[in-house]
This record gives structure tokens, C-alpha cells and sequence, in this order.
């Protein structure tokens, strides 16, 4: 069996941006995950992705979503609690609230395979007899 892999905050690869937003990298040969602390009155910079999927989870506060539909601009507020899934869409994301926002990031290269019912049923359920008594 494969071991777990544990990663503090000091085993990440920790970025401060130009206009001051907070990057902790966790990078794995397969997908990225990485977390941000968004300062208030931030606004990155616009960009695309060519061949990574980018998922944004707002764990905290709210960040405005912008991207492109063609040549016209679309804009949405993500709330704590919310995601997105950004696709190949030009965007950026600001904070145009009153409080920080901080974000889980998770970045992977897709392969167009369709993994949901392995991704759904991949669980065997293990019964341990006594927790205490296991060398």
C-alpha cells in the first residue's frame, strides 16, 4: 500500500504576489494544490490556462470571478463556500470586499476520460476489529 503523504505549511512553497496576495504551493507529479490569502482591494492579473483545469474553492470571505464570453465580459461574485471551475476561459479574480478571502486551489491536466463513476464507487470498506490493539 501506498503511505499518506503529510504536508505542513512549512513544507510548501510559500509566494508572496506583487500586490501582496499570499501563494502556498503543494505540488505532487500529478496536480497542484495550493491556497491564497487574497488581501482586500487585490486584483490579479487577466490569464488563461492552455492545458491545466484550475477549481477554485472560496473558503472564506468572497472574490470576484471575471472572464470572458467571447468579446464580452461576464463578472460573479463567489461566496464562502463556493467553486469554480474555470475551464480554458480568460479571467481574473479581485477582491473587492471589506475583508480578506482565502482559496483552495486545485490544478491538474485533464485528459478528457470520463472518471466519475470510478471517482463515485472507488471506496472498499475495511472493518478493524479493535483500533487499540493494531501493530
Amino acid at each position: 500500500m501506498d503511505e499518506p503523504v503529510i504536508l505542513n505549511k512549512c513544507d510548501s512553497i510559500e509566494v508572496i504576489k506583487e500586490f501582496g496576495t499570499v501563494v502556498n504551493y503543494y505540488i505532487f507529479n500529478e496536480f497542484e494544490v495550493h491556497t491564497n490569502i487574497i488581501p482586500v482591494n487585490t486584483v490579479q492579473d487577466w490569464h488563461y490556462h492552455n492545458k491545466i483545469e484550475e477549481i477554485v474553492l472560496v473558503v472564506t470571505g468572497e472574490i470576484l470571478f471575471s472572464w470572458f464570453d467571447g468579446y464580452k465580459r461576464k463578472d460573479c461574485i463567489i461566496c464562502e463556500g463556493g467553486l469554480v471551475c474555470v475551464k480554458k476561459a480568460t479571467h481574473t479574480f479581485s477582491n473587492i470586499s471589506t475583508e480578506e478571502c482565502r482559496c483552495v486551489v486545485f490544478r491538474f491536466v485533464p485528459d478528457g476520460k470520463n472518471k466519475h463513476e470510478i471517482i463515485k464507487n472507488d471506496k472498499s470498506a475495511v472493518y478493524i476489529k479493535n483500533i487499540n490493539n493494531i501493530d
